[in-house]
């Protein structure tokens, strides 16, 4: 092992991953420590990804399990997005939503996502991952009430039809019934 090698394995020793992950995150935000804080970041996750670690791993390192409402607003989650690509080249697929589904729930994601799509910085990201969890729901064959109140459509009330998320349901219902057109659902 090289001395720069040795670097993110002295560090972690010192501070543990998520402490580790935090403070090189922290020094990414200053001007004056960026470049070298950026770099060690890439090799720490690098070091977890050739360690086998999970997304999931991962997603508690990097602290993303306590984000809340502002997941996709932090510059960690970017880095998590990469790590379950990274992952996904090396092992068997795995969600980036179901990840994020395991900490906050389906109904917390699916509110966080809607939220996020009215926000220009997240708005594409967030587009990307509502379509991967509306994936999962068919996958699952989730039915469709249980998405309409996924889709918080239940507290529309009159404004149902002017709801952002309503096409959404639609659609969804729509997909459920081709994939399943002997259990067609109205």
């Amino acid at each position: 092992m090289s001395k720069v090698d040795e670097r993110i394995p002295i560090l972690t020793t010192h501070y543990g991953d998520e402490a580790l992950s935090t403070i090189l995150i922290r020094a990414m935000k200053t001007p004056s420590t960026a470049n070298v804080a950026g770099k060690l970041h890439n090799e720490q996750i690098q070091l977890w990804l050739d360690a086998g670690k999970s997304p999931s791993n991962v997603f508690q390192y990097l602290a993303l399990d306590k984000a809340g409402d502002k997941l996709l607003e932090t510059m960690q989650f970017a880095t998590r997005l990469t790590n379950v690509d990274d992952f996904n080249s090396k092992n068997s697929r795995i969600s980036r939503v179901s990840v994020m589904e395991y900490y906050h729930g389906d109904v917390k994601v699916a509110t966080m996502l809607f939220e996020a799509k009215k926000i220009p910085s997240t708005a594409k990201l967030a587009a990307k991952l509502q379509d991967e969890q509306i994936n999962r729901w068919l996958y699952a064959k989730i039915s469709p009430g249980d998405v309409f109140k996924l889709l918080s459509l239940s507290k529309a009330g009159e404004k149902l039809f002017d709801h952002p998320q309503f096409m959404k349901w639609v659609s969804y219902v729509d997909d459920l019934n081709t994939a399943n057109p002997d259990k067609k659902s109205t």
